[in-house]
């Protein structure tokens, strides 16, 4: 099962990130920058095309891969939800959360495409517990 909801995205920044987190998003470097993500352990950053912009963000956990169609970047980055936390995916002034407890590892696909589309795929490993689109 997907779910897509309509972000508006401010300084080219999309963060997926543990909730319980108090400070969310990382300090990008001239690097990250340049690699189009940053990442702590429970959080990552992805840039965007558009600074600023309402974006179509999908979140699934089936792989399309293959879907290539108007692809202008693909990243993945993993992160840990601590126990107790739930996935949240925001840039600084809107966002959402996923109310259904996770906790453990995840892998994060960020792809972004044509038309101000976002898909987030995430990948659970073995150790993870909870979350299911």
């Amino acid at each position: 099962m997907d779910l897509e909801r309509a972000v508006f995205i401010s300084y080219s920044q999309i963060c997926v990130f543990d909730s319980t987190l108090q400070s969310p998003f990382n300090p990008w470097s001239d690097e990250d920058v340049a690699r189009y993500f940053v990442k702590s352990a429970r959080s990552v950053s992805f840039r965007t095309e558009q600074e600023s912009a309402t974006y179509s963000v999908e979140l699934t956990d089936v792989d399309h891969n293959g879907s290539k169609n108007g692809l202008i970047r693909s990243i993945e980055a993993s992160l840990t939800i601590s126990d107790g936390g739930s996935i949240e995916i925001a840039s600084i002034s809107d966002g959402f959360r996923i109310t259904e407890p996770t906790s453990g590892e995840l892998k994060v696909r960020f792809e972004e495409y044509e038309g101000l589309k976002i898909r987030l795929t995430l990948f659970r490993s073995a150790r993870t517990k909870g979350y299911r689109p």
